[in-house]
């Protein structure tokens, strides 16, 4: 079963919030072994965060915000623990752009000696600007990771992100997007909602080394009458220091929604996927076909059904398979979104 929640107070306006998130989903027990049924596992992540925000001089504003997470997974012994403090301070140019600073400091913790435990600290800045029908956010810094034991696992570098959105007004909305990331494999159990299309089972599993991320996404999304159409390409990299696990993979997706009723939103799309794996000399093709039925019962709860067709042909022996997942999910509101 999977599923997520989110619960957010506003304790002082916009000043000070709570937040607390529960994600579970599924993910591969042994990284190196094909995401197959037999190699799957229950995974969940809950994270609770308090954030503040107060003005300082003018409109400029200094930000905190703390969260902790626990990350368990059924069958491996890979639990782990998170604590992390974000600092900003933001400085607005104009009514319509902005520019700060921000520190981060974490600490992974795993619940076996397997693992070794590490800190992460990033510095850095972004700049954010938004015009009468695009958006653009850069964000760029260094982080540096520390393990508990030894040096062989760390990895520092720059990070960052790039953001680049024309949407409103135009005849043909894109979206272009570039992520630079260092993390492990428990920081990245939280993707993908419930109200996406695919709610596939993640390569995320019982590795636990740090290793760094490049992801870019090139999106387009017209609409016809009715009918909204999202096409993307994307292109990923991880790159690991300690272990032969590096991956390469590019995928293609198109995705069509078309208004049915009021309250009733079709979906059908399909996604193909090249992945290699650069040390074992592995390549995996994956093949997926979606259709799910959308239905908002009311302003606070829809529910969905879908079904979702999967063909994996890959060079290992014995790892290529097809399955069907059948899908229905519900979700509540408790208040109106604000």
């Amino acid at each position: 079963m999977t599923g997520k929640s989110d619960i957010r107070w506003n304790a002082i306006g916009q000043k000070l919030t709570f937040d607390l998130n529960h994600f579970r989903t599924e993910s591969t027990i042994n990284s190196f072994r094909p995401n197959t049924p037999s190699n799957r596992q229950e995974t969940q992540r809950l994270s609770g965060s308090v954030a503040y925000n107060q003005t300082t001089f003018g409109n400029q504003s200094f930000s905190l915000q703390a969260t902790h997470a626990i990350n368990s997974y059924d069958d491996t012994e890979n639990d782990s623990k998170n604590n992390s403090i974000r600092i900003g301070y933001n400085i607005p140019i104009e009514e319509t752009r902005r520019l700060g600073a921000f520190t981060e400091m974490s600490r992974t913790e795993f619940d076996t000696l397997n693992f070794n435990d590490y800190d992460k600290n990033t510095l850095g800045t972004y700049f954010e600007s938004q015009l009468a029908n695009a958006t653009l956010e850069i964000e760029l810094g260094y982080t540096q990771t520390d393990q508990e034991f030894g040096h062989v696992d760390n990895v520092s570098g720059i990070t960052g992100r790039l953001r680049l959105e024309r949407g409103v007004g135009t005849v043909l909305p894109w979206s272009i997007s570039i992520d630079r990331a260092i993390s492990d494999r428990s920081s990245l159990l939280e993707r993908g909602t419930l109200d996406e299309i695919e709610f596939i089972p993640l390569d995320n599993s019982d590795t636990a080394t740090v290793f760094v991320q490049t992801d870019a996404n090139f999106t387009v999304s017209p609409q016809f009458g009715r009918n909204q159409i999202t096409a993307t390409i994307s292109i990923g990299e991880e790159n690991y220091e300690s272990i032969l696990r590096d991956r390469r993979s590019k995928k293609l997706s198109l995705n069509v929604a078309r208004q049915v009723s009021a309250n009733t939103i079709l979906n059908v799309g399909g996604q193909y996927a090249d992945e290699q794996f650069l040390d074992q000399n592995q390549k995996d093709e994956v093949t997926n076909a979606t259709i799910n039925l959308r239905v908002e019962s009311s302003r606070r709860t829809h529910l969905r059904f879908g079904l979702n067709y999967v063909k994996r042909s890959s060079n290992a022996n014995g790892t290529s398979y097809e399955e069907i997942i059948g899908q229905i999910a519900f979700s509540y509101a408790l208040v109106d979104k604000f």
